[in-house]
């Protein structure tokens, strides 16, 4: 069985992007965690969706913080960050 799943990376160094979740404890009118998107580490997952569509609607609109989900993440918190740096991708996971 074979998944096609979409994500997000650099133009330039082809380095895909990763997501942290964060607690909105206290919040009112949100969800309880949300979900931003963050230059992966070794310990970030990888950020993948299941359509294009999805990953497309990330990267042109940023999420406001209280709709912060892992299908729409934040853009991250950087001075750095400009959505125009990156890319959509494709990625196939196959399973035995």
């Amino acid at each position: 069985m074979t998944f096609t799943l979409f994500g997000i990376r650099n133009k330039k160094t082809k380095q895909p992007m990763g997501y942290t979740i964060f607690s909105n404890e206290g919040g009112e009118f949100c969800n309880s965690t949300g979900a931003r998107l963050s230059v992966t580490c070794q310990y970030d997952p990888i950020w993948l969706v299941g359509t294009r569509e999805e990953a497309e609607k990330t990267l042109a609109t940023d999420s406001e913080w209280y709709n912060a989900c892992l299908e729409h993440p934040l853009w991250p918190c950087s001075d750095e960050w400009n959505n125009k740096d990156y890319e959509v991708f494709v990625s196939h996971l196959t399973i035995p």
